[in-house]
């Protein structure tokens, strides 16, 4: 898809806009407050990707720390997003058991299998 010249400048201008606001700052380093312990990451790369993280960095004018922390936002929102979506701790599923379980126990107090200790308010069976 083409874009004409007044869709890339109103682009760069919102998306400009949308930066400012955003927890990145223009700093090369982040400042630590009471609230927000800051810590180093260190990574061996092969030197081909430091050359094309140099290149990505230097033609979008932001340092190496602003692409890295943004890459590593994003891979956690991914993370996030698909231990969610696959149930990775089981939270889910457990939590259907449970409510399950709860509609079976409320089905056969209905039909009068169970009932209820009316002081407690535990299940007799």
């Amino acid at each position: 898809m083409e874009h004409s010249i007044l869709n890339m400048f109103l682009t760069k201008g919102v998306l400009n806009r949308k930066l400012k606001n955003s927890s990145l700052s223009d700093s090369d380093e982040p400042e630590e407050t009471d609230d927000l312990r800051v810590r180093n990451v260190c990574a061996r790369m092969p030197e081909h990707m430091i050359a094309e993280l140099e290149t990505a960095c230097s033609k979008l004018s932001c340092s190496k720390r602003q692409f890295i922390e943004v890459s590593i936002k994003n891979a956690l929102s991914e993370y996030h997003s698909l231990a969610y979506e696959y149930d990775m701790t089981g939270e889910r599923e457990r939590q259907n058991n449970e409510e399950a379980y709860e509609e079976y126990i409320q089905e056969r107090i209905e039909k009068g299998q169970l009932s209820v200790h009316p002081v407690t308010g535990e299940v007799l069976i």
